[in-house]
């Protein structure tokens, strides 16, 4: 937020990384909450996404986690989508870091499938 108001031009905005935006555990399991925090502070100044889904990996003695593909973690992807229903019709989301087209499509099944659980249109 300081960065987009020290830059102070209209074409300067947020690229938003949900799931790298969890860092902690916390987070992970107060993320509906968070991202609804962060599309209040950021909401119209989103000019693109990136989709993926996070998850905790067992550990016996630290706390790790991992990205996922949509449906696989533990992103509230009701909320997240709802949220992004917010946006401009034509932001871009993006899902990234799939090992392969297999991957890919499963991930854009879930999307779909989950928008229309959480009543969201999509392009």
């Amino acid at each position: 937020m300081r960065l987009l108001a020290a830059v102070d031009r209209k074409a300067a905005g947020v690229h938003l990384d949900p799931a790298n935006m969890i860092s902690s555990p916390r987070l992970l399991y107060s993320n509906a909450a968070f991202f609804r925090d962060a599309f209040a502070a950021f909401g119209g100044a989103v000019l693109t996404v990136h989709l993926k889904d996070v998850r905790l990996v067992p550990s016996k003695f630290t706390v790790s986690m991992e990205e996922v593909p949509i449906g696989r973690g533990e992103l509230d992807y009701e909320n997240l989508l709802r949220l992004l229903n917010g946006l401009d019709r034509d932001t871009p989301c993006m899902l990234e870091h799939l090992d392969s087209e297999r991957e890919y499509d499963e991930a854009a099944g879930n999307v779909r499938a989950i928008a229309e659980r959480a009543g969201v249109t999509l392009a």
